[in-house]
């Protein structure tokens, strides 16, 4: 009879066991509903006929689905109100890495069969369990249905799995000279289902099908030595005097002692300096500015006369020598004008690139290419480089490529300036992008981005490259990314604990010629006892360097993933629940005195 008792309770703590783990695996992660549309659709202000497909799109990816297995129209309409079947707009699943659905707050684009819908209300934003109407219109359709974004990623459930992460990690350079710790690659368990890791990349960036064959915008050109200048080249002196072209007409610049010198073929007399230049032909042009610097600005063409790059050269004046004009260059620095490129999801886009060069170089050369996205070994960095900063890629504008050939050594800091269609910012939102640059040695960076505001249908924003070109990318992010500050100041306090003796032999000396008219027995105990301690922590930088250790953010970085109920307070209330178990039926074991008993 004990015996049967004793195998009830082992029984029943089986049971809770089970019950316990079942409740670990549920509240792991729980997928948040969907948004349900429905709505009135027109196509030249008349009923949209039967079977026009319904594009709900974020981030570029349509996330519409129907459990009646359709996202049509039917009769004038798409979606039934109060039907959670009819259209939905899956919801992102937390307790993934990946992105399978739309996040609070983000814009919702409709389309009808291909064609971007006006919405009534205008803006739609995307929020889970919502049930919302939005009226959709249309001028016209096409007759053949071209989606008017990606399709949504497949999406193995079996990927929210444990997933395991190396303790190493890589650094990555922020704006100001920030750091992020991108933790290293996340591997998921071997009972993970093997399609889900590879599913999970292409998710981080959903329009990665999209990716156009890179669009050449600067062919291979060479940066020049020298200019030659037409006959019809005018040129004046500072009192507005012509001046005659030297028989040969080439401009030069060269680099001598670590000093930059342009010389020009003008016999300015000693001491004269150059007013204004301009040679309709090869587009050079000398001209005084506002601060009384001299400009000289070098056009560098094709064969086709189209202007590829200008080269500028400022400098305090150009002094005559007698026979030429020359002087010493403060700035130099090389401009690649505004190039448009359409591309596919992201619209019209536009880039402009100006670097600071540190000398001329010779026989060096640049060539710039725009697609919708890097390579892939690229984009899989950039994906790394989101997740270390607290946050992922939802999408990229488009990414710019820029080859050099022995410019390394010369490029100084780089602008450029891009601009994407404005309905791709609303989309995501101006304050979730980011430039991202690889460097030629694959370091990434997440550079500081400056939304300059809107012109037009188009957004315009300045990104800085203190490294200078590489290959960069104009990122969607799904939040703003988490810099974490270089610590600056701890060179500067290192030094410091020599300051460490001054104040000892002072908090000596202070307290005892106190102590001695004071009560005595009251004063001596008070002294040694408040003051040292205050004085020594004071001046002692240990509080100053555990502030710099910069890698005390990691844990968070890889906690980040596991959203969800904390697995760790889980397996604290199984341990206590098996210990209260447990002990239960040691304690009735013992009541019944069976505990150590034989047979």
């Amino acid at each position: 009879m004990e015996t049967r008792k004793v195998a009830v309770l082992l029984g029943a703590v089986m049971v809770s066991l089970a019950a316990i783990m079942v409740l670990v695996d549920t509240a792991k992660a729980v997928p948040l509903p969907s948004h349900i549309f429905f709505g009135d659709v027109t196509v030249g202000g008349a009923p949209a006929a039967d079977g026009l497909t319904i594009e709900a799109c974020i981030g570029g990816v349509n996330y519409a689905k129907s459990t009646q297995g359709t996202t049509t129209t039917k009769a004038g309409t798409y979606g039934t109100q109060g039907k959670s079947d009819d259209f939905q707009v899956r919801a992102d699943d937390t307790g993934t890495p990946a992105l399978e659905g739309g996040v609070n707050g983000q814009t919702v684009v409709f389309f009808v069969k291909g064609v971007q819908a006006t919405t009534s209300p205008s803006a739609v934003t995307f929020k889970s369990a919502e049930i919302t109407r939005v009226d959709l219109s249309v001028t016209s359709v096409p007759s053949t249905f071209t989606p008017g974004c990606a399709p949504p990623p497949e999406v193995t459930p079996t990927a929210t799995a444990t997933r395991t992460v190396t303790a190493t990690a890589t650094t990555v350079t922020a704006p100001g000279g920030g750091v992020i710790i991108v933790p290293a690659t996340e591997t998921p368990t071997p009972t993970a289902t093997a399609t889900a890791a590879a599913t999970a990349t292409a998710i981080v960036s959903p329009t990665a099908t999209a990716t156009a064959t890179p669009v050449s915008v600067v062919p291979k050109t060479t940066l020049p030595a020298e200019v030659t200048l037409s006959p019809n080249t005018t040129v004046r002196d500072d009192q507005g005097n012509v001046i005659q072209m030297t028989p040969g007409g080439v401009i030069s610049l060269k680099t001598e002692a670590g000093v930059n010198r342009i010389t020009l073929p003008f016999a300015l007399p000693i001491g004269r300096t150059v007013g204004t230049l301009f040679d309709p032909v090869s587009g050079v042009r000398v001209e005084r500015l506002a601060n009384g610097q001299t400009l000289v600005s070098m056009p560098v063409k094709d064969a086709a006369g189209k202007v590829q790059m200008t080269i500028k050269a400022t400098l305090d004046a150009l002094t005559g020598t007698g026979t030429t004009a020359t002087g010493v260059i403060t700035k130099l620095e090389m401009e690649i004008p505004p190039t448009t490129v359409n591309l596919a999801l992201t619209g019209p886009v536009e880039v402009s690139i100006s670097a600071i060069l540190n000398q001329m170089p010779q026989g060096a050369s640049i060539q710039v290419s725009i697609s919708k996205e890097p390579d892939t070994q690229t984009r899989s960095s950039f994906v790394l480089a989101a997740t270390g900063a607290g946050t992922e890629i939802t999408d990229i504008g488009f990414s710019v490529n820029i080859i050099k050939e022995n410019l390394d050594q010369v490029v100084g800091a780089a602008t450029l300036k891009m601009k994407v269609g404005k309905a791709w910012v609303d989309t995501h939102g101006a304050q979730n992008l980011r430039g991202f640059r690889k460097g030629d040695d694959g370091k990434i960076e997440i550079l500081e981005t400056k939304f300059i505001g809107f012109e037009g249908e188009s957004a315009l924003f300045e990104i800085v490259s203190p490294n200078g070109l590489s290959v960069f990318a104009l990122v969607a992010l799904k939040r703003p990314p988490v810099i974490q500050p270089t610590p600056t100041a701890t060179p500067v306090r290192t030094p410091t604990p020599t300051a460490t003796p001054a104040p000892t032999p002072t908090a000596v000396a202070t307290p005892r010629p106190t102590a001695v008219p004071t009560v005595t027995p009251t004063t001596v105990l008070a002294a040694p006892t408040a003051t040292p301690p205050r004085i020594v922590p004071t001046p002692t930088p240990t509080a100053l360097v555990a502030v710099t250790i910069t890698p005390q953010p990691s844990p968070t970085a890889t906690a980040v993933p596991a959203a969800g109920f904390p697995v760790g307070g889980i397996i604290g209330i199984v341990l206590v629940v098996l210990a209260v178990i447990v002990g239960g039926v040691l304690g009735f074991l013992w009541r019944t005195g069976r505990l150590g008993r034989r047979g």
